[in-house]
């Protein structure tokens, strides 16, 4: 598996609690101006934060969200997706293999 969900996951963080800490801490800490030197900020993101079931704790600019490809591309996740978009939230796929139409 991917080794960023896996290490969670050994040491006992669901992947939700680390991306929210993750996104939290460091936007927090720095925030997104420092950190971003003014280019787009790419964050990973989790089906959760995708669907609506964690909020979002940013604006959407300046932000790309990257999709993990461990996120099935099912009728929630795209209309959550559209959702985002739809706030002006931009999209990546990370280390995606096949072909799907957004629309």
């Amino acid at each position: 598996g991917d080794y960023k969900a896996t290490g969670a996951r050994v040491i006992g963080v669901s992947p939700d609690s680390a991306t929210s800490a993750l996104i939290s801490t460091t936007l927090g800490d720095f925030g997104r101006d420092r950190l971003s030197g003014g280019l787009p900020l790419h964050l990973n993101v989790t089906r959760a934060f995708l669907v609506g079931d964690l909020r979002l704790p940013f604006d959407a600019d300046g932000i790309v969200l990257e999709v993990l490809p461990e996120v099935a591309a099912d009728d929630d996740v795209l209309a959550g997706i559209r959702t985002l978009r739809s706030r002006g939230y931009r999209f990546s796929l990370e280390d995606f293999a096949g072909v799907h139409t957004f629309r």
